[in-house]
């Protein structure tokens, strides 16, 4: 009877997280199709869309309306000229890979009778099917790691409806596809850790050559696979030793194959990874490691450490983003939450009351993990997210902008963090516990989806 009972509630489990999944997926759908691709963003090249003929405009590359060398600009230059930007100003300083990809949709769509209006805003459904294809990629991690369907009903109620995600799905920059292509060389890496196949390494390479050719900062991922790389061989070569003393061959051959591997991997990722960055070296004398320098007028001013690193700022409680913040901690939280802007000051601080207690626990978990854990897959989810953090503290350190604070710069640490959540309390196994996350978890996502309907009805 118990084991009725339980395979009963394991089967409901199972399709409320295929509802909720479904339920993430027409939020996503709701926003790109009312909302419009220069609404939340940075940089596209225009500041409102007041009517059809402004679409057109874009559509002609208008100078007098769309602003030179942003995203709008790139994508349009490909698909009118068909060749990369002649300049390396602004936003065409970025790998091409996600502005082709777009512009060559834009060329599909010229076969039919649209309007500019449609084929430009249509350009949300490629963000949209990314962000989509990353939020199943953290269930599939979630698998790999063995977390069960109650957990992964945890992650998914902080995945599938944060704010930032969801806008994200309507970004036009190159933003989410990285995001996507980080996510899923983490997914590849873990499996490839669990079984070091020549096809897994094929598709590693193949994914992180992508990624570079759509946005460099992916290259921290590329610190991570060099370290799990060298763990794996070292790990095979103390087994095999432990095994047999005598058998040196053995460690040959294993060594052999880490070789060949790590050479497939630079054959395949190294072309992608680096042509444009030597195509923007030539012709503009481009640092290899580069990053157009912002705005002065979005300089941070603050130079007080405290005040810009501290955890505890008065900004954390203003209802809006400025330009003049300087506290990265205020800025992550109130970027991750824009949706909330247009709601009253009482329901933005529960967001972030709720946003800083999930992020918090997940902060303590992570911990407690790599302090007493004997999964090495778990051990490299954390060092993967401490390495990010690391980038982007040291990105806002070379670059003090209120822009390089936002939150899109750490999508991923911030889709893994809740997996590490979820593995903690299924390891630890304390109801109370478990059931208080559940609960704030399910708070998060009623109220951040309340907030993103409220600007998009």
């Amino acid at each position: 009877m118990d084991n009725t009972k339980e395979a009963h509630k394991k089967e409901l489990q199972k399709y409320f997280l295929i509802i909720m999944f479904i339920l993430a997926t027409l939020l996503r759908i709701a926003f790109i199709s009312i909302e419009k691709i220069v609404d939340y963003q940075y940089d596209v090249g225009v500041v409102t869309i007041s009517d059809d003929e402004s679409y057109d405009k874009i559509y002609n590359q208008d100078r007098s309306y769309l602003k030179e060398a942003r995203h709008l600009d790139y994508i349009m230059t490909i698909h009118n000229t068909g060749k990369l930007p002649e300049t390396n100003k602004v936003q065409h300083y970025h790998p091409p890979l996600h502005h082709l990809i777009s512009a060559s949709f834009l060329k599909l769509l010229d076969n039919f009778n649209l309007s500019s209006k449609t084929k430009l805003e249509s350009l949300q459904i490629l963000t949209c099917i990314y962000s989509i294809i990353a939020m199943f990629l953290v269930l599939k991690i979630c698998d790999e790691l063995k977390i069960n369907n109650f957990y992964k009903i945890i992650v998914l109620l902080f995945v599938g409806f944060n704010p930032l995600f969801v806008i994200m799905s309507g970004f036009i920059s190159n933003d989410m596809l990285v995001s996507m292509f980080i996510i899923l060389t983490m997914y590849l890496l873990i499996k490839w850790y669990k079984n070091p196949s020549y096809l897994n390494t094929v598709l590693i390479g193949l994914i992180l050559g992508l990624g570079c050719a759509t946005k460099t900062s992916i290259a921290v991922m590329g610190i991570v696979i060099a370290g799990v790389v060298c763990f794996k061989w070292l790990h095979s070569l103390l087994l095999a030793k432990k095994d047999d003393p005598a058998i040196d061959k053995t460690m040959l051959y294993k060594t052999k194959k880490f070789l060949i591997q790590t050479l497939i991997f630079l054959i395949i990722a190294t072309p992608m990874s680096i042509a444009f960055p030597i195509r923007n070296y030539k012709k503009f004398n481009q640092p290899f490691v580069y990053v157009v320098p912002p705005k002065k007028d979005l300089l941070v001013k603050e130079t007080n450490a405290f005040k810009r690193y501290g955890p505890f700022s008065r900004e954390l409680f203003e209802d809006e983003i400025h330009e003049e913040n300087h506290n990265i901690f205020s800025y992550v939280i109130k970027s991750d939450l824009v949706f909330s802007l247009r709601a009253s000051i009482h329901f933005h601080l529960l967001l972030k009351f709720l946003i800083i207690l999930l992020f918090g626990f997940s902060l303590f978990a992570s911990i407690l993990l790599l302090a007493n854990n004997k999964n090495p897959l778990i051990t490299i989810l954390i060092i993967t997210c401490g390495l990010w953090l690391i980038s982007f503290i040291s990105f806002n350190i070379d670059f003090p902008a209120s822009c390089t604070m936002h939150a899109k710069y750490i999508y991923a640490p911030i889709a893994f963090l809740p997996i590490l959540s979820a593995y903690y309390l299924q390891e630890k196994d304390k109801y109370v516990m478990s059931m208080t996350i559940y609960e704030l978890s399910t708070m998060f996502a009623i109220f951040s989806t309340i907030g993103i309907l409220m600007n998009i009805i």
